[in-house]
């Protein structure tokens, strides 16, 4: 039973992860500071995107503690362990997704335009 429940939370804390910790990770190695880039070299206006990314960072960070202390009091060591091992497998597909490159390029264009010169 024990295996079950592992392999439940490894797919849970890959998908947890995907939703979460990767795009704080993205915030912080692409989006913030592409931002200021696009801000010394007079192409956008404003540094509005850099809060909107903060409160999605805490926002995000927030649903993966809720779903970490929720598998952690209520639920036994092999689940914990399964929902840590699938948030390091989520992690490491994402790492080459952090920097900039032209799917984080053209989202944060998409996203921004009002802000942009």
């Amino acid at each position: 039973m024990n295996y079950l429940l592992f392999v439940a939370m490894w797919i849970v804390g890959g998908i947890i992860a995907a939703f979460t910790i990767v795009p704080i990770l993205i915030i912080f190695f692409f989006s913030i500071p592409f931002t200021i880039n696009l801000n010394k070299t007079g192409k956008m206006r404003t540094y509005k995107p850099i809060y909107h990314n903060l409160i999605s960072v805490i926002l995000l960070g927030a649903i993966y503690s809720v779903v970490f202390w929720l598998i952690n009091r209520y639920l036994s060591d092999s689940a914990l362990y399964g929902y840590l091992f699938g948030t390091a497998i989520a992690f490491l597909f994402s790492l080459g997704k952090l920097g900039r490159n032209p799917a984080n390029i053209a989202d944060y264009l998409e996203n921004n335009k009002e802000y942009m010169k």
